[in-house]
């Protein structure tokens, strides 16, 4: 299945349940739930293999689904989970819940980033730079963060399709564009 297909079926799987979680007036239980799931699936291998195998039964696998979380989770969030199972959709459950996500974004007024510095950030760095950020962009900026040595300094916030790229390696490599473009002159 193409990348596009694959997402535009992740995201009505996930409106799906989106909708059916504001029905119930259990978005945010859920939501936590799905990104808790989400979690899980990107960091245990067994788990996604398991998901993804074609030589499983797609009955059993809902069966082990329903005995994982029957009870540790929401009616409207383990229904979920045995229709993407039924479907034999379960490959795509991480790209389901990443729509989830975004459609929880979009109602929240959340915009996600990433910031990339020099150095690592302490917590307090973290959330000074998220609420300026999110007041210069009057709008709430979760930002995940990541440390690249090769910007020398400074950092590289992207949010959206927007860039602000303050590092000191963007600076020399602009100084050093504007050096070799200018003659030089001797008196």
């Amino acid at each position: 299945m193409g990348h596009d297909i694959e997402q535009n079926v992740a995201r009505e799987y996930a409106q799906a349940v989106f909708e059916a979680a504001q029905a119930t007036g259990a978005l945010a239980e859920i939501g936590d739930e799905l990104h808790s799931m989400g979690q899980i699936i990107r960091t245990q291998e067994n788990l996604r293999c398991f998901l993804v195998s074609p030589v499983i039964d797609k009955q059993d696998k809902e069966t082990a689904l329903v005995r994982m979380f029957q009870g540790r989770v929401n009616g409207v969030t383990l229904s979920f989970l045995r229709v993407v199972a039924r479907r034999r959709r379960l490959g795509m459950l991480g790209e389901v819940i990443r729509q989830f996500q975004l459609l929880m974004d979009e109602h929240l007024g959340i915009e996600r980033g990433d910031v990339v510095t020099a150095r690592p950030l302490d917590k307090k760095e973290q959330a000074r730079l998220n609420e300026e950020l999110s007041r210069a962009l009057k709008t709430k900026i979760v930002l995940s963060h990541r440390v690249d040595q090769d910007i020398v300094g400074g950092m590289v916030v992207t949010v959206g399709d927007r860039r602000y790229d303050g590092s000191v390696r963007t600076k020399l490599k602009r100084f050093a564009a504007q050096f070799t473009q200018r003659p030089v002159t001797m008196r």
